[in-house]
């Protein structure tokens, strides 16, 4: 299990931990999140291999992860863009629109204990080539789509589609969306 910073509860790295135990124990950790969006008012999505540790076959947020330890934000975006689709990116062509203290809620994921509480640095990404020019990474990625933003704002809104996707709160999906539309205006 792979190395993590563990922050306190203002954002300061205190120790780093196994990421496992970090989800076990409810540690505080960053993760990035990229929402990539196109000019055709698209987002893409990435549904989650059936391997994963949590939220397995679910579709989401197309670029997401930790941190390693001593990772910088921008840092950790990229890297994480090149890992989960194969898109390698320069950090300057990320726009950051929030850092967000997410408390977890105590749970059992796949029947172990998890509380995932994370500062999520959340960017923006402007990609106008095809999903063919993306790589979906054997245990991470089981299938990537672009759909209608429209769609997405649907989804969200109702519980029968929204079972197919991770469930983040809903102002979490409202910011992100609102974001996005506020960038396709540009």
């Amino acid at each position: 299990d792979e190395l993590i910073d563990i922050l306190d509860e203002t954002g300061k790295v205190i120790r780093q931990e196994e990421k496992g135990k970090a989800h076990k124990l409810g540690s505080w950790h960053q993760t990035a999140h990229i929402w990539i969006y196109n000019s055709k008012k698209q987002v893409l999505l990435q549904k989650r291999s059936k391997n994963k540790d949590s939220h397995p076959g679910l579709w989401d947020i197309p670029v997401g992860g930790h941190f390693q330890v001593g990772e910088k934000p921008k840092q950790a975006a990229v890297r994480e863009a090149t890992e989960e689709i194969g898109l390698r990116i320069k950090p300057e062509s990320l726009k950051k629109i929030k850092i967000n203290k997410k408390p977890g809620t105590r749970k059992l994921m796949l029947g172990k204990p998890w509380l995932n509480n994370e500062f999520q640095h959340i960017y923006l990404l402007k990609y106008n080539g095809l999903i063919s020019g993306l790589k979906m990474i054997d245990g991470e990625v089981e299938e990537l789509k672009f759909i209608p933003l429209k769609k997405l704002e649907t989804d969200i809104a109702s519980e029968e589609t929204l079972k197919h996707y991770v469930r983040h709160p809903k102002e979490y999906f409202d910011f992100v969306i609102k974001a996005i539309k506020k960038e396709l205006k540009k």
